[in-house]
């Protein structure tokens, strides 16, 4: 399946073959061709899966919809690395508070 990316309510790109494991995604990365997506490719490209499985905060938090527009959900980013698009789902409004809490130094 083929997820749209949001970041800071503007679309940045799509993960392509989507496979998910529990609230674990990954696929491949196609990004839209405009200033915000290179700015978030950069973002993520820095990211480190496994500091941002211990501390949430360093992750970056993004929303995601099924392709149709209808349903934006929320996700946080662990890495992007060779084209391979890497994040989690987050379940509820308390998680994304959670780590906007956590990232504002809270």
């Amino acid at each position: 399946s083929t997820l749209r990316i949001y970041w800071s309510d503007q679309h940045v790109g799509s993960v392509e073959n989507a496979r998910n494991d529990m609230w674990y995604i990954e696929g491949d990365w196609v990004p839209y061709a405009d200033a915000a997506s290179s700015e978030f490719v950069e973002g993520c490209s820095a990211l480190d899966a496994r500091s941002v499985m211990k501390s949430p905060e360093q992750g970056i938090l993004i929303q995601y919809d099924e392709g149709d527009g209808q349903k934006k959900l929320d996700g946080l980013v662990f890495s992007l690395a060779d084209n391979s698009f890497f994040f989690r789902m987050l379940i509820g409004e308390d998680s994304v508070r959670q780590i906007k809490d956590l990232q504002a130094g809270h």
